[in-house]
């Protein structure tokens, strides 16, 4: 029996993430794995890999663990640049405070 997670079935491919998703996608490939930025942005533009892949397979290509990679695409997933700016807000507030 195969893990249906980890052929991509219920994580998307490059091609189906919005532009703020594939900016987070770049930025965690930069900052969380040995990839340098210009890479990660190709990546994210799908110009590095020449089939679509999943973004699980991804980071399993770069250099992260079946776990890992799922977790992290799993954040890409549900990355939201508005939900992202308010919890930045909250957290000046109740410094401020």
């Amino acid at each position: 029996m195969t893990n249906r997670k980890s052929e991509g079935k219920l994580y998307p491919k490059i091609s189906e993430l919005n532009d703020e998703q594939k900016g987070h996608l770049a930025w965690r490939l930069d900052h969380k794995t040995c990839c340098g930025m210009l890479t990660a942005m190709r990546i994210a533009r799908g110009e590095y890999y020449p089939e679509d892949i999943s973004i699980v397979e991804v980071f399993k290509r770069v250099d992260k663990t079946e776990r890992s990679a799922k977790i992290h695409a799993r954040k890409v997933m549900n990355f939201s640049l508005a939900r992202a700016y308010t919890k930045l807000n909250t957290r000046t507030e109740r410094r401020e405070g």
